[in-house]
């Protein structure tokens, strides 16, 4: 639940705000879910122990929702990224588990009144070659996977830094390779229906919204015929939640794609980034200045109207680009906000407190090296315990981590 005002700041210090769940939905299967603002970035956390959090903690604790990981057969590789290369939509064998187990996460978050929004990978497929998560060989070169060929990718030209400026070049940003990877002809309409066909299996499954990953890179009209091409209520009778990740830069209209959902407001991160650690001038006073004030949003930073904006304090790809404040970036590159200071914790709980936007915190590795891949180990004990709560510290070298979230959703509902 997003706390819609700075007075409940006092409620919080004097621990008298105590919020309970929300029936909604009038469909047969309707669940009664906890109010809807605040959801947590599981990146890369395993089915099984999401059930368990979501059972144990979240759901208790009146979270909203958790954002899951691309469940998808994807690349079966030694980098954390790989989740993020899809090879088969059709199958849910991934790192983080198999079909049963995303199911049953499903039934215990919301059970527990916790929505599941699901990251969805649409613009490209794997840049590797082998066999994937679900065993089906692949290959990148050749350009063929389970139901794609060569057919159904643009032409192979790479993204240019400077297709990002301005003027810049969209058609590139939306037809190129990103990074080297293949990209989808979502035009097409036959590539557009095996998407449409993995965000149906997705609702029918119980799913409650999405996340579209590198939305920027795919053509405005494109995500929204897929957009329009499913169902927009999820089987719990709300409207589908949809946000999508546009990362701003010189060319990009991003208010031409709020028809299909809300956008990603990565100046959010940059901004609490500049003013916690005082960059260049800026300070966490400036915050009206920054990003303008309720009902007058947008400052001198161009942010998106409240409305229109999911805001975090970090994602699992601006805590290893440095872009952003962190937790988890253990190599020495870039400041890490946990160590010496209490950054990272007020940034936290200003975003609950601070009436902009659904926000989203995060829950992801502690790591030494960016591209490493996530910890195989659970998270949790024999006795689906959670090995430990301290704020900002692992609580065995590796293993999923920060933690500290848990203190933040205490302050969010009670202290």
């Amino acid at each position: 639940m997003k706390l819609k005002s700075t007075k409940w700041l006092s409620l919080l210090a004097t621990g008298s705000l105590v919020l309970g769940p929300l029936f909604l939905g009038t469909s047969a299967n309707a669940a009664v879910l906890n109010p809807k603002g605040t959801s947590v970035q599981m990146f890369h956390w395993k089915w099984k122990d999401i059930s368990k959090e979501c059972t144990n903690w979240l759901g208790p604790q009146g979270v909203g929702a958790v954002q899951v990981s691309p469940p998808t057969a994807a690349q079966n590789g030694v980098n954390w990224y790989d989740i993020y290369q899809p090879v088969d939509y059709t199958s849910l064998t991934s790192k983080m588990g198999n079909a049963t187990e995303f199911q049953a996460m499903i039934t215990a978050c919301h059970n527990a009144g916790v929505r599941v929004y699901v990251d969805v990978v649409a613009n490209h497929l794997s840049a590797a070659s082998g066999i994937a998560t679900n065993g089906a060989s692949y290959s990148a070169t050749t350009l063929t996977y389970p139901r794609f060929s060569a057919a159904d990718f643009h032409p192979n030209c790479a993204i240019q830094d400077a297709d990002y400026g301005s003027p810049g070049n969209r058609n590139s940003v939306t037809s190129c390779r990103l990074v080297g990877l293949p990209d989808l002809n979502t035009g097409s309409a036959y590539v557009q229906g095996q998407i449409k066909n993995y965000l149906t299996s997705m609702i029918n499954l119980g799913v409650d919204g999405f996340r579209f990953d590198a939305a920027k890179h795919i053509a405005q009209a494109d995500l929204q015929a897929i957009y329009n091409g499913v169902a927009h209520t999820s089987l719990a009778g709300e409207p589908l939640w949809v946000t999508q990740e546009i990362i701003p830069d010189g060319n990009v209209d991003r208010n031409s794609y709020l028809s299909i959902g809300t956008i990603n407001e990565f100046k959010y991160a940059y901004a609490m980034k500049a003013m916690f650690r005082n960059e260049n001038g800026n300070s966490i006073s400036q915050i009206r200045s920054i990003m303008g004030t309720p009902g007058n949003w947008g400052g001198t930073w161009g942010f998106l109207n409240s409305a229109n904006a999911t805001a975090f304090v970090n994602n699992w790809d601006t805590e290893r680009s440095g872009e952003s404040m962190n937790a988890a970036n253990k190599t020495g590159a870039v400041p890490n906000d946990t160590i010496g200071s209490k950054r990272y914790d007020l940034a936290n709980i200003l975003m609950l407190a601070w009436p902009y936007g659904d926000v989203q915190m995060h829950s992801g590795f502690n790591f030494t090296n960016r591209d490493a891949d996530a910890p195989t180990a659970s998270p949790f004990d024999a006795s689906a315990i959670l090995r430990s709560t301290k704020i900002g510290t692992s609580y065995i070298a590796g293993l999923i981590s920060p933690i500290w979230w848990r203190f933040a959703t205490q302050l969010m509902v009670k202290v």
